[in-house]
């Protein structure tokens, strides 16, 4: 890589911040209410949970 990957809440096309991120993380109740909540899909929020999305933001 050349420095040029654009990743997290610096995409153009990014609907969450790292704050949104880390408050998904410790979020209780059902991944669809917290998608709900945050706007976005259920799966995101379960690859979030898992570290597959947003991996580089610290646990």
């Amino acid at each position: 890589m050349h420095g040029t990957t654009v990743r997290g809440e610096r995409s153009p096309f990014a609907k969450l911040t790292v704050s949104d991120v880390i408050a998904i993380r410790s979020a209780g109740g059902t991944q669809q209410a917290v998608a709900d909540r945050f706007g976005v899909s259920r799966t995101t929020v379960g690859y979030i949970k898992r570290g597959t999305a947003w991996a580089h933001v610290p646990q």
